[in-house]
């Protein structure tokens, strides 16, 4: 039997078939790794994007900027701070004929107002500006 030409020719194409098998298999797998490597380099630049966005975002000077021309919002004063308060009590039909409780509330004013009056808008600003918990990335972790 080995001594017959037609074995040899077809261990031969058996040989043919299975090295054009294994080499498409290489190229399909290859073509996934080509897709991925894509997919993986599109990901990296929209991180890098949406880390730029983030930084700009969440820029102290341009917070500040809009908080003063949308919200007009302004630091707290000593005399906002209040010790004491505790919720209202929720309402329902068990107190319908209980009188409401007013809590005592005692504001804290003349034991922070040293303090504030040391802190201006100035130290406040350069102290946020020197948080290592910003970064160099506006915040960002």
């Amino acid at each position: 039997m080995l001594n017959r030409p037609s074995f040899w020719i077809l261990l031969l194409m058996g040989f043919g078939w299975s090295v054009y098998q294994v080499k498409y298999e290489v190229q399909q797998k290859e073509s996934a790794l080509a897709q991925m490597n894509r997919d993986i380099a599109r990901t990296e630049a929209d991180i890098r994007i949406l880390r730029a966005e983030w930084s700009l975002v969440t820029d102290p000077a341009r917070l500040e900027q809009q908080n003063a021309s949308l919200l007009g919002l302004v630091p707290l004063r000593p005399q906002q701070f209040i010790a004491g308060w505790e919720p209202f009590p929720i309402a329902s039909p068990r107190l319908a004929g209980v009188a409401p409780v007013t809590p005592k509330v005692t504001p804290v004013a003349p034991k922070l107002a040293p303090v504030a009056a040391r802190l201006d808008r100035q130290s406040l600003h350069q102290m946020t500006e020197a948080s290592p918990q910003l970064g160099a990335k506006g915040g960002m972790p």
